[in-house]
């Protein structure tokens, strides 16, 4: 019997019961030491928003992980893997490297599912922005002026050297994501749906608020 139905790489606070969640976020810190996050929080160093996940326990359920080391699963013991707006916050190096250990703990015919900022869709709105001063963006009517630089700095950032306000360092549409993923040793990839795949689970584990600027893809190992 699996010890988890699967493997979040990347969760944020977005636990699911029988899956094995792991971020590297400051949260999972702070939410190892009791009463931390209430003290943090009534000095207003833990932002308002910050404060619920921490309240629930969601942050207390979820492992830390350092992408420099392996995932902390054997050789083929899960069926899924799952990751969302978790890759493009590496160097490609570093996002095939996570890839690959991904791979690794999937039993074969094991699916990952990946989520992602869309490359395709942030490219088509700044294109449209050239021929008009706003344009529908995500769930909102975003303008020239708002936008202009923002989506340099969502999508570009690591062409200077330096980490954008997003901490985005690669960004993807389906093609360089598929290509990434074969090249990590999977051996089938194909386009999916929000909260329609394969994997399980996938009422909890895409996220309603990204629906609007993400691309979906599942790999089979």
């Amino acid at each position: 019997m699996r010890a988890y139905t699967g493997v979040n790489v990347g969760s944020a606070h977005q636990v699911v019961d029988g899956w094995l969640s792991l971020d590297h976020s400051k949260h999972v810190v702070v939410a190892r030491i009791p009463g931390l996050a209430r003290i943090l929080h009534a000095m207003g160093v833990l932002p308002a928003r910050r404060w619920p996940d921490h309240e629930s326990g969601a942050w207390r359920k979820v492992r830390f992980w350092d992408a420099r080391i392996r995932i902390p699963l054997p050789d083929g013991s899960v069926r899924y893997a799952y990751s969302s707006h978790t890759l493009e916050h590496f160097l490609p190096g570093q996002a095939l490297k996570v890839v690959r250990d991904v791979l690794r703990v999937l039993e074969p015919g094991g699916v990952f599912r990946v989520v992602l900022p869309d490359l395709e869709r942030v490219a088509l709105a700044y294109v449209a922005l050239q021929h008009s001063p706003a344009c529908q963006f995500r769930d909102r009517e975003i303008t020239r002026v708002e936008w202009a630089d923002a989506a340099a700095e969502f999508c570009f950032a690591a062409t200077t050297g330096h980490e954008s306000r997003f901490g985005h360092h690669w960004m993807y549409d389906r093609r360089s994501i598929g290509k990434l993923l074969l090249e990590a040793g999977f051996s089938s990839v194909r386009d999916c749906e929000f909260r329609k795949g394969a994997v399980p689970d996938l009422d909890q584990l895409d996220m309603a608020e990204r629906r609007q600027d993400s691309l979906y893809v599942e790999a089979v190992r």
